[in-house]
């Protein structure tokens, strides 16, 4: 590891304490930005993300936008007890529908790259590679619309 490397690893990780030291415990009810800093100080900064920690990071954020923006529109629109106006629900079903794609679209992607890899390795003919693809596309294609609709029927329910 380059001396610049230590340097700038070490400066971010005295930054990144200073400011989970800084921020509160609680923004009113909750503070989404303390258990962010907090998980990128317990798995570490380094020179070589992994894949795998950058997929981390990224079902970690979207979790936090998206429950924060849920409990906001349950908390705003009063929906755990009724009446609830119809636009609570068309917010709320909107919001859950953008972040089923943030959820699945990834991880179907991280799915075909890793048959196109399989492929590869396996030393397979051009048209059994397009052949691998195609299939793959089709059944991830049904695949994310069970997803999607379990994502929708988890987090939204049975609302009109």
């Amino acid at each position: 590891m380059d001396i610049n490397q230590i340097a700038l690893k070490q400066k971010v990780i005295a930054y990144l304490n200073n400011v989970i030291d800084s921020v509160p415990k609680k923004f009113g009810t909750f503070c989404f930005l303390h258990p962010i800093l907090a998980l990128v100080k317990i798995i570490g900064w380094s020179e070589k993300m992994t894949k795998i920690k950058a997929l981390l990071f990224y079902y970690i954020i979207v979790s936090l936008v998206f429950f924060s923006g849920r409990f906001y529109i349950m908390k705003t629109y009063n929906m755990k007890q009724g009446p609830v106006p119809s636009e609570a629900f068309l917010k709320l079903f909107d919001w859950v529908d953008w972040f089923s794609y943030l959820y699945i679209i990834p991880l179907l992607i991280v799915g075909l790259i890793r048959v196109i890899r399989f492929a590869q390795n396996r030393n397979a003919s051009i048209v059994l590679r397009i052949l691998i693809g195609l299939l793959y596309i089709l059944l991830a294609a049904g695949a994310g619309l069970v997803l999607k609709f379990i994502f929708i029927l988890l987090f939204y329910g049975f609302a009109p």
